[in-house]
Protein backbone atom coordinates (compact mmCIF):
# COMPACT_ATOMS: atom_id res chain seq x y z
CA UNK A 1 0.00 0.00 0.00
CA UNK A 2 2.84 2.39 0.78
CA UNK A 3 4.31 1.58 -2.29
CA UNK A 4 1.00 2.38 -4.17
CA UNK A 5 1.02 5.81 -2.35
CA UNK A 6 4.59 6.53 -3.15
CA UNK A 7 4.26 5.56 -6.69
CA UNK A 8 1.05 7.90 -7.28
CA UNK A 9 2.44 11.14 -5.80
CA UNK A 10 5.54 10.19 -8.06
CA UNK A 11 2.94 10.51 -10.40
CA UNK A 12 1.13 13.99 -9.21
CA UNK A 13 4.72 15.61 -8.91
CA UNK A 14 5.30 14.50 -12.54
CA UNK A 15 1.77 16.00 -13.62
CA UNK A 16 2.59 19.29 -11.95
CA UNK A 17 5.83 19.69 -13.62
CA UNK A 18 4.43 19.32 -16.84
CA UNK A 19 1.71 21.27 -15.74
CA UNK A 20 3.78 24.01 -14.96
CA UNK A 21 6.18 23.15 -18.68
CA UNK A 22 3.00 23.97 -20.34
CA UNK A 23 1.94 26.90 -18.80
CA UNK A 24 5.45 28.77 -19.20
CA UNK A 25 4.37 31.80 -21.04
CA UNK A 26 6.49 34.60 -22.53
CA UNK A 27 5.16 37.76 -22.05
CA UNK A 28 6.12 39.83 -25.23
CA UNK A 29 5.50 43.99 -24.92
CA UNK A 30 4.45 44.83 -29.34
CA UNK A 31 2.99 47.66 -30.70
CA UNK A 32 -0.95 47.30 -32.01
CA UNK A 33 0.32 47.88 -35.37
CA UNK A 34 2.69 45.72 -35.49
CA UNK A 35 0.68 43.43 -33.46
CA UNK A 36 -2.19 43.05 -36.27
CA UNK A 37 0.33 43.15 -39.22
CA UNK A 38 1.78 40.11 -37.17
CA UNK A 39 -1.91 38.51 -36.69
CA UNK A 40 -2.50 39.50 -40.34
CA UNK A 41 0.66 37.67 -42.08
CA UNK A 42 1.45 34.93 -39.33
CA UNK A 43 -2.13 34.28 -38.13
CA UNK A 44 -2.21 30.73 -36.68
CA UNK A 45 0.41 29.15 -38.75
CA UNK A 46 3.81 27.73 -37.14
CA UNK A 47 6.58 30.25 -37.24
CA UNK A 48 8.79 26.89 -38.61
CA UNK A 49 6.16 27.30 -41.50
CA UNK A 50 7.76 30.97 -42.80
CA UNK A 51 10.90 30.57 -44.80
CA UNK A 52 10.85 33.58 -46.87
CA UNK A 53 11.15 36.73 -45.14
CA UNK A 54 10.38 39.15 -47.90
CA UNK A 55 6.79 38.78 -47.08
CA UNK A 56 7.66 41.35 -44.16
CA UNK A 57 9.24 43.69 -45.91
CA UNK A 58 6.72 46.59 -45.95
CA UNK A 59 6.40 46.10 -41.69
CA UNK A 60 9.95 44.57 -40.82
CA UNK A 61 9.47 45.12 -37.39
CA UNK A 62 6.84 42.06 -37.33
CA UNK A 63 9.57 39.99 -38.64
CA UNK A 64 11.33 40.29 -34.83
CA UNK A 65 8.79 38.51 -33.10
CA UNK A 66 8.54 35.63 -35.93
CA UNK A 67 12.87 35.13 -35.53
CA UNK A 68 12.15 34.95 -31.34
CA UNK A 69 9.44 32.46 -32.33
CA UNK A 70 12.16 30.42 -34.46
CA UNK A 71 14.58 30.82 -31.91
CA UNK A 72 12.76 28.97 -29.14
CA UNK A 73 11.29 26.12 -31.48
CA UNK A 74 15.47 25.76 -31.83
CA UNK A 75 16.07 24.95 -28.11
CA UNK A 76 12.61 23.01 -27.83
CA UNK A 77 11.47 25.01 -25.29
CA UNK A 78 7.81 24.65 -24.03
CA UNK A 79 5.83 28.30 -23.70
CA UNK A 80 3.00 29.80 -23.99
CA UNK A 81 2.75 33.10 -26.26
CA UNK A 82 1.49 36.49 -24.96
CA UNK A 83 1.57 39.59 -26.38
CA UNK A 84 1.24 42.94 -23.86
CA UNK A 85 0.36 46.10 -26.24
CA UNK A 86 2.41 49.10 -25.30
CA UNK A 87 1.39 52.43 -27.25
CA UNK A 88 5.31 52.52 -28.22
CA UNK A 89 8.80 50.49 -27.64
CA UNK A 90 9.79 53.37 -25.34
CA UNK A 91 7.01 51.90 -22.79
CA UNK A 92 7.92 48.96 -24.00
CA UNK A 93 11.36 49.62 -22.08
CA UNK A 94 9.77 50.53 -19.06
CA UNK A 95 7.09 47.67 -18.57
CA UNK A 96 10.38 45.43 -18.92
CA UNK A 97 12.24 47.08 -16.47
CA UNK A 98 9.23 46.41 -14.18
CA UNK A 99 8.78 42.87 -14.75
CA UNK A 100 5.33 43.19 -16.49
CA UNK A 101 6.73 41.55 -19.63
CA UNK A 102 9.88 39.13 -20.81
CA UNK A 103 10.83 41.03 -23.42
CA UNK A 104 10.32 43.57 -25.85
CA UNK A 105 9.34 42.40 -29.74
CA UNK A 106 12.13 44.75 -31.68
CA UNK A 107 15.55 45.56 -30.75
CA UNK A 108 16.95 48.09 -28.71
CA UNK A 109 20.61 49.94 -29.11
CA UNK A 110 22.42 50.95 -25.71
CA UNK A 111 21.93 54.34 -25.36
CA UNK A 112 21.17 56.70 -22.94
CA UNK A 113 17.94 55.55 -21.99
CA UNK A 114 19.11 51.78 -22.28
CA UNK A 115 22.33 52.02 -20.33
CA UNK A 116 21.08 53.15 -17.28
CA UNK A 117 18.27 49.96 -17.17
CA UNK A 118 21.08 47.51 -18.19
CA UNK A 119 23.50 49.27 -15.65
CA UNK A 120 21.08 48.75 -12.79
CA UNK A 121 19.64 44.85 -13.70
CA UNK A 122 16.68 46.18 -14.65
CA UNK A 123 16.87 44.86 -18.19
CA UNK A 124 19.43 42.29 -19.78
CA UNK A 125 20.30 42.38 -23.21
CA UNK A 126 21.02 39.12 -26.01
CA UNK A 127 24.06 38.80 -28.12
CA UNK A 128 23.53 41.62 -31.03
CA UNK A 129 20.63 40.74 -33.68
CA UNK A 130 21.84 43.43 -35.83
CA UNK A 131 26.04 44.16 -35.99
CA UNK A 132 27.91 47.54 -36.45
CA UNK A 133 27.27 48.76 -39.73
CA UNK A 134 24.87 46.20 -41.04
CA UNK A 135 22.24 48.78 -41.12
CA UNK A 136 22.62 52.81 -43.21
CA UNK A 137 19.76 54.94 -42.84
CA UNK A 138 18.19 57.03 -45.69
CA UNK A 139 16.87 60.69 -45.96
CA UNK A 140 13.51 59.58 -47.04
CA UNK A 141 10.95 61.97 -49.06
CA UNK A 142 7.92 61.63 -51.61
CA UNK A 143 8.80 59.83 -54.22
CA UNK A 144 6.45 62.64 -56.76
CA UNK A 145 8.25 65.69 -54.62
CA UNK A 146 10.38 66.24 -57.46
CA UNK A 147 11.49 69.76 -55.64
CA UNK A 148 13.34 67.62 -52.73
CA UNK A 149 14.51 65.06 -54.90
CA UNK A 150 16.33 68.00 -56.93
CA UNK A 151 18.55 68.37 -53.60
CA UNK A 152 22.16 67.46 -54.65
CA UNK A 153 24.50 69.01 -51.23
CA UNK A 154 24.29 68.62 -47.57
CA UNK A 155 23.92 72.56 -47.47
CA UNK A 156 20.74 72.07 -49.84
CA UNK A 157 19.46 69.26 -47.37
CA UNK A 158 19.72 71.50 -44.47
CA UNK A 159 17.36 74.01 -45.38
CA UNK A 160 14.45 71.36 -45.67
CA UNK A 161 12.44 70.58 -42.75
CA UNK A 162 12.49 67.19 -41.10
CA UNK A 163 9.48 65.19 -38.99
CA UNK A 164 11.26 62.12 -37.07
CA UNK A 165 9.46 59.80 -34.64
CA UNK A 166 9.40 60.74 -30.99
CA UNK A 167 11.43 57.66 -30.39
CA UNK A 168 14.28 58.59 -32.50
CA UNK A 169 15.53 61.24 -30.42
CA UNK A 170 19.19 61.09 -30.65
CA UNK A 171 19.44 61.50 -34.14
CA UNK A 172 16.39 64.17 -34.15
CA UNK A 173 18.76 66.38 -31.88
CA UNK A 174 22.08 66.01 -34.19
CA UNK A 175 19.79 67.61 -36.45
CA UNK A 176 18.36 70.13 -34.08
CA UNK A 177 22.11 71.16 -33.29
CA UNK A 178 24.34 70.12 -36.57
CA UNK A 179 21.54 71.32 -39.55
CA UNK A 180 19.81 73.88 -36.75
CA UNK A 181 16.76 72.23 -37.90
CA UNK A 182 12.80 72.90 -36.40
CA UNK A 183 12.49 69.20 -35.75
CA UNK A 184 8.69 67.86 -35.90
CA UNK A 185 8.27 65.15 -33.67
CA UNK A 186 5.33 62.65 -34.49
CA UNK A 187 3.91 58.85 -33.34
CA UNK A 188 5.93 56.81 -35.72
CA UNK A 189 2.77 56.17 -37.48
CA UNK A 190 2.00 59.30 -38.68
CA UNK A 191 5.34 60.13 -40.34
CA UNK A 192 3.84 59.04 -43.80
CA UNK A 193 0.86 61.50 -42.95
CA UNK A 194 2.97 64.45 -42.47
CA UNK A 195 5.00 64.09 -45.68
CA UNK A 196 2.14 63.62 -47.77
CA UNK A 197 0.42 66.44 -46.28
CA UNK A 198 3.57 68.83 -46.91
CA UNK A 199 3.93 69.57 -43.38
CA UNK A 200 7.66 67.77 -43.54
CA UNK A 201 10.18 67.54 -46.31
CA UNK A 202 11.55 64.50 -45.23
CA UNK A 203 12.35 61.80 -42.51
CA UNK A 204 15.06 60.11 -41.40
CA UNK A 205 14.65 55.56 -41.96
CA UNK A 206 16.59 52.61 -42.21
CA UNK A 207 17.60 51.91 -45.80
CA UNK A 208 15.31 49.42 -47.46
CA UNK A 209 15.54 47.12 -50.57
CA UNK A 210 18.34 47.50 -53.06
CA UNK A 211 19.72 49.92 -55.97
CA UNK A 212 16.97 48.30 -58.41
CA UNK A 213 13.97 49.36 -56.13
CA UNK A 214 15.75 52.75 -55.58
CA UNK A 215 15.31 51.55 -51.82
CA UNK A 216 11.79 52.51 -52.26
CA UNK A 217 9.66 52.16 -49.45
CA UNK A 218 5.59 51.60 -49.35
CA UNK A 219 3.55 52.72 -46.12
CA UNK A 220 -0.02 52.49 -46.37
CA UNK A 221 0.20 53.24 -50.31
CA UNK A 222 2.59 55.91 -49.59
CA UNK A 223 5.80 55.71 -51.48
CA UNK A 224 8.68 57.16 -50.15
CA UNK A 225 12.37 56.98 -51.56
CA UNK A 226 15.81 58.31 -50.65
CA UNK A 227 16.67 61.95 -51.26
CA UNK A 228 19.76 61.84 -53.64
CA UNK A 229 22.43 59.44 -52.52
CA UNK A 230 23.07 60.38 -48.91
CA UNK A 231 23.35 58.34 -46.11
CA UNK A 232 23.31 57.54 -41.73
CA UNK A 233 26.00 54.52 -41.48
CA UNK A 234 24.31 53.23 -37.86
CA UNK A 235 28.08 52.11 -36.45
CA UNK A 236 25.66 50.77 -33.39
CA UNK A 237 24.57 47.16 -32.16
CA UNK A 238 20.85 46.51 -31.76
CA UNK A 239 20.07 43.58 -29.26
CA UNK A 240 16.61 42.15 -27.70
CA UNK A 241 15.82 43.50 -24.48
CA UNK A 242 14.54 40.83 -21.73
CA UNK A 243 13.33 41.97 -18.34
CA UNK A 244 15.91 41.65 -15.70
CA UNK A 245 13.65 40.40 -12.88
CA UNK A 246 14.43 37.37 -11.39
CA UNK A 247 10.64 36.02 -11.80
CA UNK A 248 11.34 36.49 -15.53
CA UNK A 249 12.10 33.06 -17.13
CA UNK A 250 15.49 32.34 -17.94
CA UNK A 251 14.74 29.62 -20.38
CA UNK A 252 13.44 32.26 -23.08
CA UNK A 253 16.44 34.47 -22.44
CA UNK A 254 18.97 31.33 -22.87
CA UNK A 255 16.59 30.09 -25.96
CA UNK A 256 17.22 33.57 -27.97
CA UNK A 257 20.68 33.88 -27.15
CA UNK A 258 21.53 30.44 -28.89
CA UNK A 259 19.01 31.07 -31.40
CA UNK A 260 21.02 33.93 -32.59
CA UNK A 261 24.41 32.58 -31.91
CA UNK A 262 23.28 29.10 -34.01
CA UNK A 263 21.54 30.97 -37.50
CA UNK A 264 24.59 33.53 -37.49
CA UNK A 265 27.39 30.48 -37.66
CA UNK A 266 25.92 29.60 -41.54
CA UNK A 267 25.11 33.20 -42.20
CA UNK A 268 21.41 32.62 -42.02
CA UNK A 269 20.68 35.39 -39.71
CA UNK A 270 21.74 38.24 -42.14
CA UNK A 271 20.32 36.49 -45.48
CA UNK A 272 16.91 36.65 -43.00
CA UNK A 273 17.55 40.12 -42.04
CA UNK A 274 18.43 41.27 -45.87
CA UNK A 275 14.93 39.44 -46.97
CA UNK A 276 12.95 41.27 -44.19
CA UNK A 277 14.57 44.90 -44.98
CA UNK A 278 15.68 44.84 -41.65
CA UNK A 279 19.61 45.49 -43.04
CA UNK A 280 20.97 47.05 -46.27
CA UNK A 281 23.96 48.68 -47.61
CA UNK A 282 24.06 51.53 -50.07
CA UNK A 283 26.33 51.71 -52.21
CA UNK A 284 29.93 52.89 -51.35
CA UNK A 285 29.61 56.10 -53.41
CA UNK A 286 27.12 57.05 -51.28
CA UNK A 287 27.77 60.09 -49.17
CA UNK A 288 28.14 59.59 -45.39
CA UNK A 289 26.71 62.52 -43.69
CA UNK A 290 26.60 60.95 -40.07
CA UNK A 291 28.69 57.80 -38.71
CA UNK A 292 26.10 57.14 -35.89
CA UNK A 293 27.09 57.34 -33.04
CA UNK A 294 29.01 60.38 -33.28
CA UNK A 295 32.34 60.25 -32.63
Amino acid sequence: MAMMILWRTWILLLCLVAINAQAATLKIAITQENLNGYQKIVGSSSCNDIHDFSIFKENPGIAYPVLVCKFLARHDTAYLTEFVVVPNYRRGLWVAAQGLVDMIAVPFTINEYTQPLITSGAVKVTHPIILKGQQSAGFYALKSNAKVHQVTSVKELKQLIPVIPSSWRYIAKILEDDFDATVQYVNVNRVFEFLKSGRADYTILPLQGDPESGYEVIRKGIKVKPIGRFKVVLNRESYFVFSGDPKSLDDFYIAVQQGIIGMRQNDRLSKILRQANLISSPPKEWQSVYSLPKR
